[in-house]
C-alpha cells in the first residue's frame, strides 16, 4: 500500500501507444539504459493505471543488468484529454453533410478521452419517434480511436434543426384510392433532417393509395401508404381466356388485386360479371370453364 501511495503522489507519467517502451521507462528511471524501443509491457486501457512496484523494478534491472533499481515504484497512464463541444460539433457536422443544419449540444460526456480521432456517425443519432416534440433532446453515440483502432465510447444529447421540405395533401386523399401529383402540395419548414416517417417528396406518395383518409392540409405518413396493385377497381384489363382456342377481350375490373389473386371483371357487352386471375399489370386470365356470373 506505501508504495502505491507514494507513485500516487508522485503522479504518473503519460502513454501514446499501445505499448510500454524502454524509452517511457527511462523518463521516471534515467538508469535505464536500454534500447528505446524495447517493449516492456502493454499500455493500460483509458483511465486506468499500470504501477510497477519496486519489486518489479528490482527485476527488471536484474534482467537487463543494471547496477540499481529506483526505491519507488513507476506508475503508467494513457494520456487523457478533456472532450471539447467545438471537437464534438466538427465532427457532428462531418458525419450529417447537412451544410444548412443547426446543432445544439445539450449535454457532452464529462469524463477524460484518449487522444485520437473523434467521431460522431450518422448512425449513433437516434431518430426521433413520430410525433415526439420538437424540443426533445435524441442521444448521439461517438467514438474515439486511439492506438491500434480500439475504441472509446462517447456521447451527447442534441437538438437537430434543418431545412426540410414535406409533402402536404392539398385535398382529403380517400382510402384505397391512387393519390394523383395534382392531390399533392409540397412546403418548406423546419425539423429534423432524417426523419423517415413522413414524405419530403411527392414521388414518395403520387401512384400509391393510403390505407386510411388522409385530410387536407395534413402531411403523410409513408406507413400509411400502399403500393399500387396490379389491377385496381375501375381499370380497363386485357382479358385472356386460354382453352382450344385463344380468346381475347377487354373487361372492366370491379375489385383489386395483385399479380396470382382473383378479381370480378365485368364483360363490357353482356354486362355480366365472371371471376379472373390477375397475370400482370392490366392483364388478367379466365379459366376456360368459368362462367359469367
Amino acid at each position: 500500500m506505501m508504495t502505491l501511495a507514494l507513485a500516487a503522489a508522485a503522479g504518473c507519467l503519460a502513454l501514446d501507444g499501445d505499448r510500454i517502451l524502454a524509452r517511457d521507462m527511462a523518463r521516471a528511471w534515467p538508469e535505464f539504459t536500454v534500447a528505446e524501443e524495447t517493449a516492456l509491457g502493454y499500455a493500460p486501457v483509458p483511465g486506468a493505471r499500470r504501477i510497477y512496484s519496486v519489486a518489479e523494478l528490482a527485476r527488471l534491472a536484474a534482467r537487463f543488468g543494471l547496477a540499481a533499481a529506483p526505491s519507488q515504484a513507476v506508475c503508467f497512464e494513457r494520456r487523457m484529454t478533456a472532450l471539447t463541444r467545438e471537437q464534438a460539433l466538427k465532427a457532428m457536422h462531418t458525419a450529417l453533410a447537412v451544410p444548412e443544419a443547426r446543432i445544439e449540444i445539450l449535454e457532452l460526456s464529462r469524463y477524460p478521452v484518449p487522444e485520437g480521432e473523434l467521431a460522431f456517425p450518422r448512425a449513433g443519432l437516434r431518430t426521433p419517434g413520430r410525433g415526439t416534440p420538437d424540443n426533445t433532446p435524441l442521444l448521439w453515440k461517438g467514438t474515439v480511436t486511439y492506438g491500434n483502432s480500439r475504441r472509446f465510447a462517447v456521447w451527447a444529447r442534441v437538438a437537430v434543426r434543418a431545412p426540410i421540405r414535406l409533402v402536404r395533401a392539398a385535398v382529403p386523399l380517400r382510402a384505397g384510392e391512387i393519390v394523383r401529383l395534382e392531390q399533392l402540395r409540397v412546403e418548406e419548414g423546419e425539423g429534423f433532417p432524417f426523419a423517415e416517417w413522413e414524405a419530403v417528396s411527392p414521388g414518395q406518395v403520387a401512384g400509391r393509395r393510403p390505407r386510411r383518409t388522409i385530410p387536407a392540409g395534413s402531411a403523410i405518413p409513408l406507413a400509411l401508404l400502399d403500393e399500387p396493385r396490379d389491377v385496381e377497381r375501375g381499370d380497363s384489363v386485357q382479358v385472356t381466356v386460354a382453352g382450344a382456342a385463344r380468346l381475347e377481350l377487354t373487361g372492366r375490373a370491379e375489385s383489386a388485386g395483385a399479380a396470382g389473386e382473383t378479381v370480378v371483371v365485368r364483360n363490357p357487352e353482356s354486362r355480366r360479371t365472371f371471376s379472373a386471375r390477375v397475370a400482370g399489370k392490366g392483364a388478367v386470365e379466365v379459366d376456360p370453364g368459368g362462367r359469367e356470373r
